[in-house]
């Protein structure tokens, strides 16, 4: 395997681990009170429903039309349950990877304009792992300290 493909398949899965990370809360999420997930520690904080729904808000309305792909999802409705808002974040994220998956990886190193500066995919995909992982630890911070 080269390196590129390397690359490709570790982005690959690292963006398929948020649907696993994101159904293994599930459970826990369930048994938080919505005044818990809808608390807001500043008046300029998200809330932990608004942190989940960002990520699917980023994969469809940022990612795929970055990438060329159309979403085809309605605006998020307000005032969702937790597990409505889960589910979004996996549908959402398994429509990005089923369209990522199909980019030949001889356009993976096109250059083009993403959040400012040119990247191609793999830098691309790596901002979205990163952003990831900070909104899932301000989120694990945020229920860490709730009472």
């Amino acid at each position: 395997m080269s390196d590129s493909a390397a690359l490709r398949t570790s982005l690959v899965e690292q963006l398929h681990h948020l649907i696993d990370e994101v159904e293994a809360s599930r459970s826990v999420l369930d048994d938080v009170p919505d005044e818990v997930l809808e608390r807001r520690p500043r008046a300029e904080d998200r809330t932990v429903k608004e942190l989940y729904a960002s990520i699917a808000a980023y994969d469809l309305d940022i990612l795929l039309p970055w990438l060329g792909g159309e979403s085809n999802d309605p605006a998020p409705a307000t005032g969702q349950s937790i597990g409505h808002i889960l589910s979004r974040v996996q549908m959402a994220r398994r429509l990005l990877l089923r369209h990522v998956e199909s980019i030949p990886i001889e356009r993976w190193d096109r250059m083009t304009p993403f959040e400012g500066r040119p990247v191609d995919l793999y830098g691309a995909l790596h901002m979205v792992t990163q952003r990831n992982v900070d909104t899932l630890r301000a989120i694990a911070r945020r229920l860490y300290r709730s009472p």
